[in-house]
Parts: structure tokens; sequence; C-alpha cells
């Protein structure tokens, strides 16, 4: 029997990577919103609502794309 050890880890290897720079990318917006001396007050988790719209428009141009 052969077992496909290569698919499941980069499948894993993709979702971990994606969901780091997924935080990393909000963590930057985030400081750079807080230090931007804007007058609205952005919480983390404004930031990561922005960062998931970004995400969700991204999907939308990418499939229509196709």
């Amino acid at each position: 029997m052969k077992f496909n050890k290569g698919k499941k880890a980069k499948k894993i290897g993709l979702w971990v990577g994606y969901v780091f720079s997924y935080f990393l990318f909000t963590t930057i917006l985030y400081f750079i919103l807080s230090y931007a001396k804007s007058s609205v007050d952005w919480s983390y988790f404004a930031v990561i609502g922005i960062t998931i719209v970004i995400v969700i428009i991204g999907l939308l141009i990418r499939r229509a794309l196709k």
C-alpha cells in the first residue's frame, strides 16, 4: 500500500501558512492604523473584520477572473 503523505502535509502546510500570514497582516495593519493619529480608535477585532473583507473581495475577484 502506498500512502500519499505529501498531499496531506502540503495541504496542512498551506493552511498553516495562510493563517499565519493572515494574522501577521492583521497585526501590521492594526499597528499602522493605531499609530496613524486618526480620530477613529481602531480595535484589533475591527481590523480583523477589515482583513476578512479584504480576503473575501480577493476571493471574489479570483473567482470572477477564472
